[in-house]
């Protein structure tokens, strides 16, 4: 073989081999950035789900916040309906009680009440207080029941309350007591 040949043949031998280099580099360089970018499409996918969950997190906190602060805004109005309704209610109450007091089943009630207070005093001594209001009526109702009554000094919005000292017993049949269980039995619920 002539030099020529040795030099062509080096020549082949080294470009084959730098070709095959190159080739198996460039093959492992591909990889390398397949490998990479596949990587780097993960981390984007996992960044981007990431990102919609909070997204998503907040996006739900504001529409709490939005339906928290719109059902006090509801409740509040409700409240002041209910507020509304009630003193209408009262108001409506009070007016028919002035109307029965003046009747003649307000007495008969008066007098039904004070002889059970009476029948539970059993002969021992009772207070009897009748309402400020019916102090006109004091004098008739003493007649009716035999019991001396007393005119108490405020107003409990009639009917009558009772004492009987020597067994520590109080009696209160007075409308202001009833409407006032009765308010907070049935107006007073959330």
């Amino acid at each position: 073989m002539t030099t020529e040949e040795k030099l062509k043949h080096f020549n082949t031998v080294i470009l084959e081999s730098t070709q095959s280099q190159c080739d198996m580099e460039l093959e492992e360089y591909k990889a390398g950035l397949n490998k990479y970018f596949e990587e780097h499409k993960e981390e984007a996918i996992k960044q981007k789900k990431l990102e919609e969950s909070i997204e998503a997190d907040r996006i739900r906190r504001k529409a709490s916040r939005e339906y928290t602060t719109e059902q006090l805004h509801i409740r509040r109005n409700i409240n002041l309906k209910q507020e509304e309704i009630k003193e209408k209610l009262l108001s409506e109450i009070k007016e028919l009680l002035k109307e029965f007091f003046e009747t003649e089943d307000y007495k008969r009630l008066l007098i039904k009440q004070i002889n059970e207070a009476k029948k539970v005093a059993r002969g021992e001594a009772i207070a009897i207080y009748i309402d400020a209001r019916d102090e006109k009526l004091k004098p008739e109702l003493e007649r009716a029941t035999g019991e001396e009554l007393i005119a108490d000094g405020r107003s409990f919005l009639g009917g009558i309350k009772a004492e009987i000292p020597n067994k520590n017993i109080l009696i209160d049949n007075s409308f202001e007591s009833k409407l006032e269980s009765w308010m907070e039995n049935y107006l007073m619920e959330p």
